[in-house]
């Protein structure tokens, strides 16, 4: 079958290009890169979830997240940048790049 209409013969990346521009205009900024968690690197701690309960006893939903750091660290010899929790970082669980 044969793609028809007016984007149908158009390459991907640049069919894309065009439906950013539709939708957002020219001013916007494309990430393609995939967001990082809230999760330490040596670890693995993870954001808590529960709940704020109020004195009249309303409940709404809460996120504890860990203290992270971003830290120039030593990675199998090599220098690179990391998200670590205070706790491993006072363990001495990471080897800082000074």
């Amino acid at each position: 079958m044969d793609e028809s209409g007016a984007l149908g013969n158009m390459s991907l990346p640049y069919r894309l290009d065009l439906l950013d521009w539709f939708f957002f205009g020219f001013g916007r900024i494309r990430k393609r890169e995939v967001p990082m968690s809230r999760q330490c690197e040596v670890c693995g701690k993870k954001p808590q979830f529960g709940h704020n309960v109020s004195h009249a006893n309303n409940i709404t939903l809460r996120r504890w997240n860990p203290n992270l750091q971003r830290v120039r660290a030593l990675v199998d010899g090599a220098p690179k940048r990391i998200r670590v929790c205070t706790s491993c970082i006072q363990a001495g669980k990471v080897i800082k790049n000074v």
